[in-house]
């Protein structure tokens, strides 16, 4: 980064840490709000599908609102797009409140959706524009550290208020919307970006698109199905399966990927960010099928069931997860130019929000039919295939040398 579009230290200092804080909050409103899909839609004869049906409500305005988001950064409107998305965000918190019924639940998971996805984008952004090449992996992997600590914080307040204080749950989202107020006013206020920063629009360059950047992209697929497909049907899976709390498989998932997540961004900045993230769809693509053997056993052995089966899934799922998010969105910045870092954080984010939609709906019709082993069947054909398309063009072109 060149030193007349680089940030001074402090102001570098004060952006990236309130970003972070952001995405903190960002985690934990979804951290409070997962676990209670199942007493939300407690009336739902098929409640693992309709809790899959409103993560992907959710993912859709994510979708929907990222790109255009990301644009809007690139053109100086970062601190808009900060305080406005938490501001919204706030709001949609509140509305939880309300105990919706299942059409306004939806509803309010869309503009969640949309509202998230500027906070995101732009907290994306200042994390990777404001932070040289060779750090940008440990910083993004900051980035999922902090969405793993508030979605981790998330259900640890919800749990702590329901047994000290009341049994609603409209008190921490209370929390944590006008933590968000705060913070879109301190955004507001302190979030100043030289216009220099921002360079000159590249309009020559080449579009940011799944069949230009498949190996980043498809990171961001796989993950965003990956991520949504557990919060959307873990907990009911914790419920029918597990017959533990749902709240303590999140918490693992959570503190299992907050722990792996700056070891996996410090890979990427010594090793490349391609070869962490084929080393990670590769385990995904494994691990589901060894944990179907340890749930089945072999000869004698009757296999994990209960409460260790549920942490052992946990913590494998969250050791994948806290990785291919940062490492994923730090390979596609080394790919763009440096005036591109908004459109780039919007076309990550929107293929995270794509992998998110059509996740949770197969995630959770499979184990709406096949339980457990449903959720890993997806899990093992969504690694298998993506590591295989990372595969394939290297194949082709030795096979085009012999």
């Amino acid at each position: 980064m060149s030193p007349e579009t680089s940030f001074n230290s402090s102001s570098r200092f004060d952006s990236r840490y309130l970003a972070l804080f952001c995405t903190l909050l960002g985690g934990m409103g979804q951290g409070i709000v997962a676990p209670q899909l199942p007493e939300l839609l407690h009336g739902s004869e098929t409640l693992a599908m309709d809790s899959g049906l409103s993560a992907v409500v959710l993912y859709l305005g994510i979708f929907l609102a990222s790109f255009p988001f990301g644009k809007a950064s690139d053109r100086g409107r970062v601190h808009w797009l900060l305080t406005g998305g938490l501001l919204a965000y706030a709001c949609t918190l509140l509305a939880f409140t309300l105990q919706p019924d299942r059409t306004a639940l939806f509803l309010i998971r869309f503009f969640e959706g949309v509202s998230i996805s500027a906070v995101f984008v732009a907290a994306d952004y200042l994390l990777g524009k404001l932070s040289p090449p060779d750090q940008r992996g440990k910083w993004l992997s900051f980035y999922g550290v902090a969405l793993s600590i508030g979605l981790l914080l998330g259900p640890l307040l919800s749990l702590g208020w329901h047994q000290w204080i009341s049994a609603s749950f409209a008190g921490p989202l209370i929390i944590v919307a006008g933590l968000a107020a705060l913070s879109a006013i301190l955004s507001g206020v302190s979030v100043r970006v030289p216009a220099a920063i921002f360079g000159e629009l590249t309009q020559a360059g080449r579009k940011i698109s799944l069949r230009g950047n498949f190996g980043p992209l498809s990171a961001g697929i796989s993950y965003g199905a990956m991520e949504a497909s557990l919060v959307a049907v873990l907990p009911v899976i914790a419920l029918q399966t597990f017959h533990v709390k749902p709240e303590l498989c999140l918490i693992f998932v959570i503190l299992s990927a907050a722990i792996s997540s700056l070891p996996w961004g410090i890979s990427s900045d010594r090793f490349g960010p391609e070869k962490v993230v084929k080393v990670l769809l590769g385990v995904l693509a494994i691990a589901p099928l060894a944990l179907f053997v340890f749930s089945r056993g072999t000869g004698t052995s009757t296999g994990l069931q209960g409460m260790p089966l549920a942490l052992l899934s946990s913590l494998v799922f969250g050791l994948i997860a806290g990785g291919l998010y940062p490492v994923g969105f730090s390979w596609l910045l080394a790919q763009v130019d440096d005036s591109r870092y908004g459109e780039a954080s919007g076309a990550f984010t929107r293929y995270y929000g794509l992998g998110s939609i059509i996740g949770p709906g197969a995630a959770g019709w499979l184990t709406q039919t096949q339980g457990y082993s449903g959720l890993l069947l997806f899990l093992s054909v969504l690694g298998f295939f993506t590591w295989g398309g990372l595969q394939l063009p290297g194949l082709l072109l030795r096979r085009r040398r012999h």
